[in-house]
């Protein structure tokens, strides 16, 4: 927030108090008060109630504050720093006058109000008095619901709307934290990434990491690891409420987690056919993977997430890199049902609300659904022209598509021989889905591919907040 010194309302409010004498009712009790307020040059923004109950602030009038700022904004084209900095200081003072009006012998005196309505209803006068009375209590709440109306249509034009606080969401680190991380401030996440960042670094270089067998010691130290990851994606211009990551870390992190305790064998639907299948009953319900799980519940995740669920997966090219992908439940005691509960909620989106799992804002590993289309169109085209050109194996094309999605879809129309206007066409029209992401011929989806090269730099550099 913009910080107003008293000094600064002062002018913007006195400096059209001139043609207003006729209009205010004793004006030069206002001047007297702000010239007061001048002289202590104090900031409005660090005014405690106390403060705003005993000192000079309280001999103004809300609704001539309100009245003087409406002057000083209707003259013209005002920067956001006065507007928003005119607002600040009708909150704190209207928030102030609330606090008054809610005071014990405020109290007592709305219930006077109230009895003599009720108990004297039959007589003129009481009828008449108590509804006054009660007016008269009634009309400061009025005033300030007024005043902080007006304080919000000053700020509204500067505060983002959803659909912006989601794009600054992805870059800045406050806002991500206004938006998805209650109970987490600014300073202590910046705190948890560089103690992560630090944390990283080492399991990289190959220095021995002391290891805390200490459950609680070790869920922080995965939380600051998340937060980590967290200013990554937020390097990347990719952070989300809902994300997973594809890490090319040499298997030095997977192998630091999964020696941690708390770490368990569990199903995912992810990555299904590029690692291990899951037996058993669950196997009978859906195909699925048998991936890996450690819970993290001390209310310090991103995003208010409280589990990991992690793998290593290979890519087209045989490599690994690291799976790694906060989710709010895991699969253990009562988690399992509320787990379970999330999967099916998610399920009946896809169905019920068309597109809601397909949100550019959703960096996961599926393909999205205008890349799978434009590519079978292709496919199509190949298939229904065979004459014309060379035969690849279409059905094995399929296959590799849906186990490695963009990567492979890369690679395939670079082995297209012989292509014609048409096939072109249809083969950019496949690139075009995907010309907004980065590291083509590695990733699966939209996922938040984290290169060797970008990891070295993230955990090398100074953290920029």
């Amino acid at each position: 927030m913009v910080s107003l010194t008293a000094q600064r309302w002062h002018t913007l409010l006195t400096e059209v108090t001139s043609p207003l004498n006729s209009n205010l009712p004793d004006t030069n009790h206002n001047y007297l008060a702000f010239s007061r307020l001048k002289a202590d040059s104090i900031y409005i923004d660090s005014f405690s109630s106390s403060e705003l109950a005993a000192g000079p602030v309280k001999k103004l009038r809300l609704k001539e504050i309100v009245f003087l700022s409406k002057r000083v904004l209707s003259a013209g084209s005002v920067p956001k720093e006065t507007a928003l900095g005119i607002a600040e200081g009708i909150e704190i003072l209207a928030k102030a006058k609330l606090e008054r009006m809610n005071s014990t012998g405020n109290k007592i005196l709305r219930i006077l109000a109230r009895g003599l309505e009720y108990f004297l209803f039959g007589t003129f006068f009481g009828a008449h008095f108590g509804f006054t009375l009660k007016e008269y209590l009634d009309a400061p709440e009025k005033e300030t619901a007024a005043a902080l109306k007006y304080a919000k249509s000053l700020k509204a034009p500067f505060v983002p709307t959803p659909s912006g606080k989601i794009e600054l969401a992805t870059k800045d680190l406050q806002a991500y934290c206004e938006l998805y991380c209650p109970g987490i401030s600014v300073e202590q996440a910046s705190g948890m990434i560089r103690n992560g960042q630090a944390l990283v670094k080492e399991i990289l270089i190959g220095n021995p990491v002391q290891r805390s067998k200490d459950l609680q010691e070790s869920q922080r130290k995965l939380a600051e690891i998340n937060w980590f990851l967290t200013y990554c994606a937020l390097q990347k211009n990719q952070g989300s409420r809902s994300w997973s990551l594809a890490i090319e870390e040499g298997s030095k992190l997977y192998n630091f987690i999964m020696k941690c305790p708390g770490v368990y064998e569990r199903s995912s639907s992810h990555y299904v056919g590029r690692s291990r299948r899951t037996t058993g009953i669950s196997s009978l319900l859906m195909e699925s993977s048998s991936q890996h799980g450690v819970d993290v519940k001390n209310n310090l995740m991103p995003a208010e997430k409280g589990t990991v669920l992690f793998e290593q997966i290979e890519s087209l090219d045989g490599k690994k890199f690291l799976f790694f992908k906060p989710e709010y439940y895991g699969t253990q005691g009562w988690d399992l049902v509320l787990h379970a509960l999330e999967f099916l909620k998610t399920q009946l989106q896809k169905i019920l609300i068309q597109g809601s799992h397909d949100c550019m804002g959703l960096q996961r590993e599926k393909v999205p659904d205008d890349t799978k289309k434009a590519f079978e169109a292709l496919l199509q085209h190949i298939e229904n022209n065979k004459a014309d050109y060379d035969k690849p194996d279409l059905k094995k094309a399929r296959n590799k598509a849906k186990l490695f999605g963009i990567a492979y879809m890369k690679s395939f129309i670079a082995t297209l021989h012989n292509a014609d206007a048409e096939l072109n066409a249809l083969s950019k029209a496949v690139s075009n889905t995907w010309e907004s992401l980065d590291n083509l011929d590695k990733r699966t989806g939209r996922e938040i591919y984290i290169t060797a090269t970008e990891l070295d730099r993230f955990t090398s550099q100074p953290i920029s907040l």
